[in-house]
């Protein structure tokens, strides 16, 4: 099980939205921190990360979650993935909260491509000074916690995830969804939503998942009191 926690800011309030996200591989031995690429991946690759049955990558402007090959006991799969979008062009990633250990790639025969003490961090962020955005990912134990921060001004009412890859199911029944490949998934529950107040106090924010373009996932939130 995964979970990823949205977080949305604006004008001293904040959306809290938790989303319970689960793919049907067993239980592996797993970093559980984004691993910084000295020459040991693909040059498109920045960080790379693992949880059970999960593996994250994270690029220029995306963290793209894979459900992992051959999970699906023998039977045919497709891909099954989700792009979780950056802050757009120009906005690099920045990793930090560095993991007290580091990890060593001895990979083949060729000695050239072997790096050692690798640094390892547990928090990739993008933000966007001009826009007052913010989109941080945490790797847990659990899986990618994802907070999103919109500032003053911000249209946080719908806001885009980003790009799904296999078959959508959204279920009727709890409004949970999933994504899915052959007899490979990946399930994200429904989002909560909660709205803290400048007294401090919290308060439900209903909310749901969107998907009015095809491959396309979002979340569309109540509207909030602009008075705020």
């Amino acid at each position: 099980l995964n979970w990823v926690c949205m977080r949305l800011s604006r004008r001293g309030r904040t959306v809290l939205i938790l989303v319970l996200l689960a793919s049907s591989a067993a239980a592996q031995a797993v970093p559980r921190v984004f691993i910084t690429n000295r020459g040991q991946l693909d040059d498109t690759v920045l960080l790379a990360t693992r949880w059970s049955g999960l593996s994250g990558v994270v690029q220029d402007g995306s963290l793209v979650l894979c459900v992992d090959p051959g999970l699906s006991d023998g039977h045919e799969s497709g891909p099954v993935a989700l792009a979780v979008e950056g802050l757009g062009p120009g906005v690099l990633p920045d990793a930090h909260d560095a993991s007290p250990g580091s990890f060593n790639f001895f990979v083949g025969q060729d000695t050239a491509r072997w790096r050692s003490h690798v640094p390892g961090y547990r928090t990739v962020s993008w933000r966007d000074s001009a826009s007052g955005r913010e989109l941080e990912i945490e790797s847990t134990p659990r899986g990618p916690l994802l907070r999103w921060t919109f500032g003053a001004g911000a249209n946080a009412n719908h806001f885009e995830v980003g790009r799904m890859i296999g078959d959508v199911i959204s279920s009727a029944d709890d409004s949970s969804l999933r994504i899915v490949g052959g007899k490979a998934w990946l399930r994200l529950l429904p989002p909560v939503a909660r709205e803290s107040l400048p007294d401090g106090r919290q308060r439900r924010v209903g909310c749901c998942y969107s998907s009015l373009v095809p491959d396309r996932l979002g979340v569309v939130v109540d509207r909030t009191d602009p008075g705020l």
